[in-house]
């Protein structure tokens, strides 16, 4: 159920992407190593922040997969990072867009609704199961073992606290080519002692980076 204050924030949402259908929830550029980076970045901060990990370090992997390389302790590990998004929701604000630099935007029939940025229950650990499996066909027709693959999103109408509750629901099946899974929010309102927002993640299955160092 969403509150009025979610729904407004939802709302002007959809307005801005129909004014602007370049409006990007992921926050990404065209430079995809940099995007890694950032979303890197963000998670070192919050295993350091909330996990109380010290990373000794971290690399970009110029031959990925993976696409970064993280030290903790004595143990290096090759992290893999993936986007979560609604495919067909991108679909759709590519199509708008195709009209708008065809100088056609008003004659566009087609809008972002508010049903097309909500994230249900079912849609996510669909979305979520799906993405995992992909990357999971990939690495092991290619014969690649990842020690963490990494689910990042920058959705701002899926909320942190309903994916804390959904994530235990779904049954996960052993990956022998990948080792451990995390999910990673990159902005959760008042997730920082000031009161202001930052990333948290979620271990998903398979080995925790807790017990790296124990």
């Amino acid at each position: 159920m969403v509150n009025n204050a979610e729904e407004i924030e939802l709302l002007a949402v959809v307005q801005k992407i129909n004014n602007n259908p370049n409006t990007s929830f992921v926050n990404l550029t065209t430079d995809q190593e940099s995007n890694e980076r950032g979303t890197m970045r963000q998670f070192v901060e919050a295993l350091q922040k909330d996990h109380e990990l010290h990373i000794n370090c971290w690399s970009q992997n110029k031959s990925d997969p993976p696409d970064m390389f993280m030290d903790i302790g004595e143990k290096r590990l090759g992290v893999e990072i993936v986007i979560l998004v609604k495919p067909e929701l991108m679909a759709k604000r590519a199509r708008i867009k195709k009209h708008e630099e065809s100088g056609q935007l008003e004659s566009c029939s087609e809008t972002v609704k508010w049903e097309d940025i909500r994230w249900p229950k079912e849609i996510f650990q669909k979305r979520l199961k799906e993405t995992i499996n992909k990357k999971v066909k990939r690495y092991a027709k290619n014969k690649v073992a990842i020690d963490l693959l990494l689910i990042a999103e920058h959705e701002p109408a899926l909320s942190f606290e309903k994916v804390s509750c959904w994530l235990p629901e779904v049954t996960w099946q052993t990956h022998g080519c990948i080792k451990s899974a995390y999910y990673m929010a990159a902005y959760v309102p008042g997730s920082n002692e000031d009161g202001s927002g930052g990333p948290k993640i979620i271990h998903i299955f398979g080995d925790g980076l807790d017990d790296i160092n124990s």
